[in-house]
């Protein structure tokens, strides 16, 4: 049972978080121990694209990485770091300038550590 509040959107509040808590309780009954962080992992990003904190094009990147089939110019500049992880963190810089713009000079200036 929800929380009651004479505050309608306070009430609607509760009442969203108790049947999001409901149906993740019911939902786990059902599944497999190894299958519930999926679920989890599923129901979260949902709950934070309903909310507007998980854009489509950043899931996108997260969840499969760089697509492009174009190698960038730059040279991998760590033997520790795969090939594929190179290409990931520059794609990811040029998808997200503001955050990751200066990853892959970092990750070049200290190339030796």
């Amino acid at each position: 049972k929800s929380l009651p509040d004479s505050i309608l959107p306070k009430r609607l509040k509760n009442i969203m978080n108790t049947l999001t808590h409901n149906v993740y309780n019911y939902g786990c009954t059902g599944l497999f121990e190894k299958h519930k962080l999926l679920f989890s992992f599923n129901l979260t990003i949902k709950i934070e694209q309903a909310e507007g904190r998980a854009p489509q094009e950043e899931l996108d990147f997260f969840l499969k990485g760089n697509l492009s089939l174009e190698k960038s110019k730059r040279k991998k500049p760590c033997d520790w770091l795969a090939e594929q992880g190179w290409e990931d963190v520059v794609r990811l810089a040029e998808l997200f300038p503001a955050v990751f713009d200066s990853l892959p000079s970092d990750l070049e200036k200290h190339e030796e550590h």
